[in-house]
């Protein structure tokens, strides 16, 4: 019996452990904090978040604006702000759909054409570090497939972080390691688990408690073996992509969401690259493919805006969202006007 208790009462107490650790930590919310081993504590956000009202989107709408994207479009966040400030109807669909995935533009804009006769516009969504691979094959015809539309449920972003403290034990393994880098001074750009930490020269870009440092996906830092070559194919694919739509009477544009790492790599104390990759904006002007270029304004908005991007997440916050879908907008405004000159 006295075997018993002891084991029961060390089982309890090792259970007890984790839970305060967990509690220390605080839940997992955050992507990058996941896939790095890193604290909610140290990264999650503290300031309130500007809201954003979602729309839900019938799949029945006639729209005039098609979304094809990869998560950064998944939430209808950015396509929210514009159909809250113009008459434009918005119907996103997912790189990697569910029940039905595509490999071929133009099999994807055949069947859009035909099941949409009321869209005008075909916006082409992708964040910087995915566009090579996404982009570098030619999109060779196929025989068209159907793909189910991103539904978004209508509702109100948050204005701060809900803390539920929950009674799960974290993974024993994440919580160790997450609290060794707790106490850990990263003094250079440090590879943790799939993410990058560095030091920032500047402390103000976040509302975490540890703001001089930046968390980063490492497939952002896989930029440094693009080539110029490969961009330039790249985009001459997309213009072919953009002449099948206007084939069509659909105009195309691009939008290139620019990744952490470009966003913030002026702050970075010691850069990781030797010499900067090939700029993907404007290889797309040269070509004079149609888009809405976000790389300088999500640059230049960092410097003042406090969390444009999430400190412990892979993606930007309501500002970000807000700040893209303005942007978004005024190039839509500016077609529209053109084709009524």
């Amino acid at each position: 019996m006295s075997f018993i208790k002891y084991y029961l009462s060390t089982a309890l107490l090792i259970l007890s452990a984790f839970w305060y650790l967990g509690v220390f930590l605080q839940p997992l919310s955050g992507d990058l904090t996941r896939l790095g081993e890193f604290s909610e504590r140290d990264f999650e956000y503290t300031a309130k978040q500007p809201q954003i009202a979602i729309k839900d989107t019938p799949v029945e709408t006639k729209p005039t604006v098609i979304v094809l994207g990869d998560s950064f479009s998944d939430g209808n966040l950015w396509q929210s702000v514009i159909m809250d400030k113009s008459g434009f109807k918005i119907l996103t669909f997912q790189w990697s759909g569910l029940d039905n995935p595509f490999t071929c533009l133009e099999s994807w804009i055949e069947t859009v054409n035909k099941t949409y006769p009321t869209v005008k516009y075909i916006i082409v969504e992708t964040v910087e570090r995915n566009f090579l691979e996404r982009f570098v094959s030619q999109q060779f015809f196929s025989q068209s497939m159907r793909q189910i539309p991103v539904n978004a449920d209508k509702h109100t972003t948050a204005i701060t972080k809900d803390f539920n403290i929950k009674i799960d034990m974290p993974d024993p393994n994440y919580a160790v390691r997450a609290t060794i880098n707790s106490f850990r001074k990263f003094e250079t750009t440090t590879e943790s688990g799939d993410a990058f930490i560095t030091p920032l020269n500047r402390n103000d870009l976040f509302s975490n408690r540890k703001p001089n440092l930046l968390i980063y996906y490492k497939d952002d830092d896989a930029k440094k073996n693009w080539t110029a070559n490969g961009i330039h194919k790249a985009v001459r694919n997309i213009k072919h992509i953009e002449s099948l739509a206007r084939g069509k009477g659909i105009t195309f544009i691009m939008v290139v969401v620019p990744d952490k790492l470009t966003t913030y790599y002026k702050y970075i104390i010691n850069p990781p690259f030797h010499q900067y990759p090939p700029d993907v904006w404007k290889e797309l002007d040269e070509q004079e493919i149609t888009q809405a270029n976000l790389r300088d304004p999500m640059i230049l908005a960092s410097s003042t805006t406090q969390d444009l991007y999430l400190p412990n997440n892979t993606h930007i916050g309501t500002k970000g969202y807000t700040l893209m879908g303005n942007i978004i907008l005024k190039r839509l405004n500016e077609i529209e006007s053109s084709l009524h000159k």
